[in-house]
């Protein structure tokens, strides 16, 4: 299903279900007005755009790619393809800038991904093991990070039994087989 673009052209958008990046789950999305909203949304010069999303709307965040499905509560990456289904926003995957924001972290936080791969190579080397920085980052799912720093501490219930939500501490994916 192609649609006319006023700039891009005819094409479509996709978002991965997985809200991973590097996960290639990519699929269609097929609401109607979505490709002409999302179009026009990098278009305009605001931050922020409401586009259209199942029975209501997302919002979409134009400068990392993503869309944020309130209801839901998740974040899901974005491509957009040409009439022939070459990608061409991002132009590299690699690239995502969903995917460099979670890689590089936020430059004003000391305990950033890349200051994590850096400590964890150094500790690695110590103990006898050469590996290049590239090889170190491949164990983990940097995606997967998630800040508890900023939470408030609070106790809910989930099954049933009272559970401390995690506070004050900063979790690392690690790939696992």
């Amino acid at each position: 299903q192609h649609r006319q673009s006023t700039w891009l052209g005819p094409g479509r958008w996709q978002y991965n279900k997985s809200g991973k990046v590097q996960h290639n789950q990519w699929t269609d999305i097929t609401q109607a007005g979505f490709t002409e909203a999302a179009d026009a949304a990098l278009a305009d010069p605001t931050y922020n755009t409401l586009v259209p999303w199942g029975e209501t709307t997302a919002s979409m965040r134009k400068d990392l790619l993503t869309l944020y499905d309130k209801p839901a509560q998740r974040v899901y990456p974005l491509r957009r393809l040409d009439g022939s289904g070459r990608v061409v926003k991002p132009t590299r995957m690699e690239e995502h800038p969903y995917y460099l924001k979670k890689l590089n972290g936020d430059p004003s936080d000391w305990l950033s991904p890349s200051f994590f791969i850096d400590a964890v190579r150094k500790a690695i080397q110590e103990g006898g093991v050469s590996m290049t920085r590239d090889e170190v980052q491949a164990l983990f799912d940097l995606e997967s990070t998630k800040d508890f720093r900023g939470q408030e501490e609070k106790i809910e219930r989930r099954g049933g039994v009272l559970y401390r939500i995690p506070t004050k501490w900063k979790r690392f994916g690690i790939w696992v087989a």
